[in-house]
Order: C-alpha cells, then sequence, then structure tokens
C-alpha cells in the first residue's frame, strides 16, 4: 500500500530540515552595521524615557537608513529573507522596525474608536441686540 498524503507532506518537511538554532544563522557585514547602527539609533536617539516625537523621528531616520544600505548593496543581499541562508538588510530592518513601533505604542496605544467631536462654535450675541441666524 502507498503512503498517505501526510506521511509524504510529513517526509518532504521534516522538522530537522527546518530546525536552526539562533548560533546557525549569522549576519552579513552590511545587515551587522546595519544591527550596529540601529542599537545606536535606539540608545542615542530614542533613549530611556523617549518622546512620541523621538519615535516618530526614529522610525523615519531608520527607513531612510535602510533604503541607503539596500541601494548600496549588491542586489543579492537587498531583498533577501531567508530562513536558510544569512540575516540580511530587510531582516534587519523589519526587526528595528518592529522595535521601534513597540515603543512607540507603549507611549500611545493605538486608538480603537474615533474619539468625538467637538462642539461647534458659538456665534457670541452682543449684548441688548439679537441677530437671528440666516440659514
Amino acid at each position: 500500500m502507498g503512503l498517505s498524503t501526510q506521511q509524504v507532506l510529513d517526509a518532504l518537511h521534516s522538522e530537522e530540515e527546518f530546525a536552526f538554532t539562533e548560533t546557525s544563522r549569522v549576519y552579513c557585514s552590511h545587515a551587522q552595521h546595519l544591527s550596529d547602527w540601529i542599537d545606536w539609533l535606539y540608545e542615542d536617539i530614542v533613549g530611556d524615557q523617549p518622546t512620541i516625537f523621538e519615535v516618530k523621528q526614529a522610525k523615519l531616520l531608520l527607513s531612510e537608513q535602510y533604503l541607503e544600505w539596500r541601494n548600496a548593496v549588491s542586489l543579492r543581499h537587498r531583498d533577501l529573507l531567508s530562513k536558510r541562508g544569512h540575516i540580511c538588510l530587510y531582516e534587519v530592518f523589519v526587526d528595528g522596525f518592529n522595535r521601534l513601533k513597540t515603543t512607540e505604542l507603549s507611549l500611545r496605544p493605538a486608538l480603537l474608536f474615533e474619539p468625538p467631536r467637538p462642539p461647534p462654535p458659538q456665534i457670541p450675541q452682543a449684548p441688548g441686540y439679537y441677530f437671528p441666524q440666516v440659514k
């Protein structure tokens, strides 16, 4: 009797083939430089008690720095995202951006509803005179 579909899938995608430890993947030199820069950004710009403005500024700086690095490296390193190879620029960028986004959300949680609108301003009336409002 033949193998079931599940047995074939299990054989093709065995856990041993996809099991990685933290030490099995290394940063390429470009990603290591970007990672070091992100650490500097987080320590110097964001700091211990960041404001929303500082975090948003850091997110903008990170995006600009990533795009500059991305344009300066070879095609092989530009958009590489793989569980088998080295850790490259895009993965480092996403981790850094998520770190900043988490900090931003801890300072100002996302709105789950739209805040109520303020009432319209009242037209002041002069004392002793009544000015009807024309529609």
